[in-house]
């Protein structure tokens, strides 16, 4: 749902490890993938649905900037 979506950080607090397991599968499909040594944390995939969310509230964001 929208709500899910736009509030996953709720979902993930005080949640027990299985279901925070389960929302990250949701979250980034193919996993997190780490480089030591550039200490970073990456992921080659964004569930659709999430991504789809982003460039919409860009969008919205977009059309609020031009004059009316």
């Amino acid at each position: 749902s929208v709500y899910f979506i736009q509030n996953v950080i709720e979902s993930w607090i005080n949640r027990s490890v299985d279901v925070n397991k389960k929302i990250q599968r949701l979250v980034l499909p193919s996993g997190i993938l780490d480089n030591p040594e550039n200490r970073q944390y990456l992921t080659p995939e964004v569930n659709r649905l999430f991504r789809i969310t982003s460039e919409l509230s860009m969008i919205s964001e977009d059309v609020k900037k031009i004059p009316h």
